[in-house]
């Protein structure tokens, strides 16, 4: 079997309200499809972040491409490690689109899930969380009176979708985000867990301060609170609770300096930004070795990368906190097979060959279209 041609297409896929963290507020998420056509007729589908730059780079990676047996994926990633050294970020979410619609063409080729060739189905059932975050609803709003309205969010949440634990999108103000989470406990009692991901905007010295409190909660794990490993090594030697991140261990290296400064307790992988299913797993295997818990990152995936990430959670063992997603909060996807529906506080492992979804080119076609008139939204 033989590339034939590769194909990016850059989507927009409007949400059903805007989402804010410290970051930014966005009201669609941008992702770039990649499908891979072969001498065989068959197609491969993929699926990565950061639009326009990653489809420019998987574009100048299109020649070396054709002609190789795209089954041949370790021979594929070796050849082109490189590319994240010269593109960073974007560079590993490129070559992880790439892989995505390999290990699809793979699973095709095999007539069986991608589960199955990871291992098979270590669970069938994928835990996931709830997110609650600041909405344009709660403009204005701040202290109890936020507290209290992303309270009843977090109760709508559990009460919809059955999920056991909630994560609240922190901001630049750490007492405001406590005090959510306070309030979120109050809700509960301790029948949920929590976590808040403040994506490294809170001062040391302030989540220091503040641990006592998020202490007396139940906490599943505090979030990448603090910038760097270092900075999250001088909050871990003092919580009585997990950290975790997806922010400061990014990249193989990184893993044994975490370790060594002890900075984190869970890692939470991105199929996209680790560069493949095949480095996440690599990943799966070093964090079962050193005794690091494990989870799945989300980064506002469509369809195809939700079902690559539940794959994934289901044949791997060493995942054993619930998957965050994004994915109940898109207007509409660009697969046939909807995933959204969480039961139970979970979402089911697909079953069909390779990442088991196939494409809705309508909804592609308009999706391509509102990138093309609106432009890439990154927030």
């Amino acid at each position: 079997m033989k590339i034939t041609s590769v194909q990016t297409i850059v989507v927009n896929v409007p949400l059903s309200v805007p989402f804010s963290s410290s970051v930014g507020t966005r009201a669609a998420t941008t992702r770039t499809v990649v499908r891979i056509r072969t001498d065989e007729g068959l197609e491969g589908l993929g699926e990565t972040f950061r639009g326009r730059p990653t489809a420019a780079i998987i574009q100048t990676l299109t020649p070396d491409l054709i002609g190789v047996d795209p089954l041949d994926i370790e021979t594929m990633l070796a050849k082109h490690h490189m590319v994240p050294f010269f593109y960073g970020y974007v560079g590993f979410a490129a070559l992880a689109g790439i892989e995505m619609a390999c290990w699809d063409l793979l699973g095709k080729v095999a007539g069986r899930p991608l589960a199955v060739l990871l291992g098979g189905y270590y669970r069938r059932e994928i835990p996931v969380s709830g997110l609650v975050f600041k909405k344009p609803s709660h403009r204005g709003f701040r202290g109890k009176d936020l507290a209290r309205a992303l309270a009843e969010d977090g109760k709508a949440l559990v009460a919809e979708q059955g999920v056991k634990v909630i994560k609240l999108k922190g901001s630049h103000d750490p007492e405001q985000d406590v005090l959510n989470m306070e309030a979120l406990q109050e809700v509960f009692g301790g029948a949920v867990r929590l976590r808040v991901d403040p994506n490294a905007a809170w001062r040391v010295a302030d989540t220091l301060r503040l641990l006592p409190r998020l202490q007396a909660l139940t906490m599943d794990y505090l979030e990448d609170p603090v910038e760097g490993l270092d900075a999250m090594a001088r909050v871990r030697r003092e919580a009585r609770m997990p950290l975790a991140t997806n922010m400061c261990v990014v990249k193989p290296d990184d893993v044994p300096a975490a370790l060594r400064l002890g900075a984190v307790d869970v890692i939470l992988a991105d199929v996209h930004k680790w560069g493949g299913i095949h480095p996440t797993r690599k990943l799966a295997g070093a964090c079962e070795m050193l005794g690091l818990d494990m989870s799945m990152h989300s980064g506002s995936e469509l369809g195809i990368s939700t079902a690559a990430h539940l794959h994934v959670a289901a044949a791997t063992r060493v995942i054993n906190h619930a998957m965050d997603t994004t994915l109940t909060l898109q207007m509409g996807d660009v697969v046939n097979e909807p995933l959204t529906k969480v039961v139970g506080g979970v979402l089911p492992a697909p079953g069909g060959p390779g990442l088991g979804v196939t494409i809705d080119e309508d909804a592609l076609a308009r999706a391509s279209a509102a990138n093309e008139r609106d432009g890439d939204s990154v927030a």
